[in-house]
């Protein structure tokens, strides 16, 4: 007959108790095999980072007139070579308010910190909506605190176009990252007196 199947012939020699025993020890075995895995530093989120896992680290909080992000953005140089990340933390905000010749303005404040970053990165100029920052060496744990913008425009938040300048020290370049960041900005809209 040809569409009958034949028996397995492997394990039919041996006794069920002996069986129960190998499956149970194979299941230890591959256990602490995919233990070991994990915990070898070849597979450590510090050495390996893919964008797609940068993506899964942003935050986003919302406080009191401002916003705290958390982000992370990484540049893959090419196959086989380290990707290049940097982590921050980007704080804006809307603090204070004053007339003066009869018109209201409002202080934007600018925080950035720096969380984590590769080998040899560090972060030499952030331009995001108005702040245009430059000449910077900041390096993980290093806190940059923009001077107050006094601007006459009511605060808009949401998503705004960015870049990073992140220098690689080890290769001796800078590379321009654009950024996309939820932020608290001056808009387009004036202040009614």
């Amino acid at each position: 007959m040809p569409g009958m199947l034949k028996p397995r012939l492997d394990n039919s020699s041996r006794s069920k108790e002996v069986r129960r025993k190998m499956k149970g020890e194979e299941r230890a075995l591959r256990a602490q095999e995919s233990k070991t895995a994990s915990d070898s530093p070849e597979t450590s989120a510090d050495t390996v980072m893919s964008p797609a896992s940068a993506v899964e680290k942003n935050s986003l909080k919302k406080i009191r007139d401002g916003m705290i992000v958390e982000q992370t953005v990484a540049y893959n140089p090419g196959k086989g070579k380290p990707i290049i990340y940097v982590r921050f933390r980007l704080t804006t905000a809307v603090r204070g308010k004053k007339k003066q010749d009869f018109m209201q303005t409002a202080a934007y404040l600018l925080r950035l910190e720096i969380l984590d970053a590769s080998e040899g990165a560090v972060v030499e100029g952030l331009f995001l909506g108005p702040w245009q920052i430059t000449g910077l060496v900041l390096e993980p744990g290093a806190i940059h605190i923009a001077e107050p913008l006094w601007a006459g425009f009511q605060a808009r938040q949401g998503e705004n176009k960015g870049r990073i300048y992140l220098g690689d020290t080890v290769r001796n370049r800078v590379l321009d990252i654009p950024i996309k960041v939820s932020v608290v900005i001056p808009g387009p809209d004036a202040f009614v007196a």
